[in-house]
């Protein structure tokens, strides 16, 4: 689900499933009267409809009056409605791109649960597993490395994160989004990429610091695989790399943590999964 942002403002983005009246920059009355056609052609068939605005938008009593005659009409003529409400950011940077639009992608998402176009899917060992079995797959066949898991627990997103470096990657799906990151002390990173290039490392350039993004990706691709033959849907992404001692990854929505460590003949190490339903 893309969200650019409207010319005008208030607009009617249609789906195959819905459609969306996405209403910002204080709307006046001649406004809504440019999509009033396009929404009286609407019928039961095009799905619910969703009407898209800030929290803390203005809007005129006759425009107000006119958006309301509309919606009207389109509940008499059948067709279901669901406001989304997109919450006021405190912090400035959210307005930006991409936060924005992952507030803008969490609310719809939502809403698409609420009238159950698409199902939620939970957070449990059956999803938690595949990462946890790749982990120790990849780690044995590409870097000679034997891991093994240990107890999962829940961790705040405010902590730093485990170790030196990390590799991210996002999961998105219809029904939930998040992300995966595997996490490395320095000298457990350094352990595992000469065991996987064949030559000794002993401190981090950015260069090595890099693999841990391939190493990431090899993680999820296989954790994908078999995710999707659970009906998860998770959509290809493109892996990153963080570093530094006391390094963190915050999100501009709440999300569930879980941690696992992992002990290995290379050194301890750690993947993290953050879920946001």
């Amino acid at each position: 689900m893309a969200f650019d942002q409207p010319e005008t403002p208030i607009q009617l983005v249609k789906s195959s499933k819905f459609c969306t009246l996405v209403l910002q920059q204080n709307p006046g009355p001649a406004d809504v009267d440019q999509v009033v056609t396009e929404i009286q052609k609407l019928t039961p068939d095009s799905g619910p409809l969703f009407i898209q605005m800030q929290h803390l938008i203005k809007m005129e009593p006759a425009t107000q009056d006119k958006l309301r005659a509309v919606i009207e009409d389109v509940q008499k003529r059948g067709i279901q409605t669901s406001l989304i409400l997109i919450p006021e950011p405190i912090n400035p940077i959210l307005t930006q791109a991409p936060f924005s639009g992952m507030r803008q992608y969490q609310a719809l998402r939502q809403a698409l649960i609420d009238t159950k176009i698409i199902q939620p899917k939970s957070l449990d060992v059956d999803f938690i597993n595949p990462f946890i079995f790749a982990t120790v797959k990849v780690l044995k066949v590409q870097a000679m490395t034997d891991a093994k898991p240990g107890a999962p627990t829940l961790r705040k997103s405010e902590e730093p994160l485990y170790g030196d470096v990390t590799g991210i990657i996002g999961l998105t799906s219809e029904s939930f989004s998040g992300q995966i990151m595997i996490q490395f002390p320095s000298q457990t990173y350094l352990n595992i990429m000469s065991k996987m290039l064949g030559e000794p490392f002993t401190e981090l350039t950015q260069d090595i610091i890099d693999g841990a993004g391939e190493l990431t990706n090899m993680i999820f691709g296989q954790a994908k695989v078999n995710l999707n033959e659970k009906g998860y849907g998770i959509k290809t992404a493109i892996p990153s790399v963080v570093s530094g001692k006391n390094h963190n990854i915050k999100s501009s929505v709440e999300t569930t943590n879980v941690f696992i460590p992992f002990s290995s003949d290379s050194g301890p190490m750690a993947i993290e999964v953050r879920w946001t339903p």
